[in-house]
């Protein structure tokens, strides 16, 4: 199976297969928001007030000061009050 490595910005990169075609869509559609001083400040205040670690503290931030829902099955990210957060439901296919 052949892969090509797609470097995204200067931070993201990400393994795109050709037997994956919609995942692959999906991939080169991604939007890479900055880490501004707004959202610092907010993953700041989340990791004190709810004890998250960094990285769930900057993807909620990052939903919250974007007015987006965060899709997620963690329970940590569905207690904090001020995000949008909604569940996915998992369907197995075998």
């Amino acid at each position: 199976m052949e892969y090509q490595l797609l470097q995204k910005s200067n931070c993201f990169r990400f393994l795109i297969c050709p037997r994956y075609k919609k995942l692959n869509r999906f991939i080169e559609d991604i939007l890479v928001l900055p880490l501004d001083e707004e959202i610092k400040n907010k993953t700041i205040e989340l990791r004190k007030k709810y004890n998250i670690k960094t990285p769930d503290a900057i993807i909620a931030a990052t939903a919250m000061n974007n007015f987006a829902v965060l899709l997620s099955n963690d329970k940590k990210l569905h207690a904090i009050l001020e995000l949008k957060c909604q569940s996915l439901k998992l369907i197995d296919k075998n």
